[in-house]
């Protein structure tokens, strides 16, 4: 597994423990604000998703596509491109 792979993960991880952390604490407060702060934090973990599953697809080799004609036929960041329009929302 490369770097940029293992930190991503770990990046999903993180996340993931922060939202079982949060989501416990808006809980056992019944704060909001702590139940919003849960949501965001899977928005993040969604977005850690996009990035790894980019950086899956940028490390397949080059097929010859003519739609990307950047790097050889080789997308250069799809996952850059779903992280946009997460951000976006």
């Amino acid at each position: 597994m490369a770097v940029t792979e293992r930190i991503a993960c770990l990046s999903i991880a993180t996340n993931l423990l922060l939202v079982a952390i949060k989501a416990g604490l808006a809980l056992l407060s019944g704060s909001l604000a702590i139940k919003a702060d849960a949501i965001h934090s899977l928005t993040d973990v969604t977005s850690s998703v996009i990035i790894l599953l980019g950086i899956k697809i940028a490390q397949r080799p080059a097929r010859g596509f003519p739609l990307w004609p950047v790097q050889g036929g080789k997308p250069g960041r799809p996952g850059d491109i779903g992280a946009y329009f997460l951000c976006r929302l």
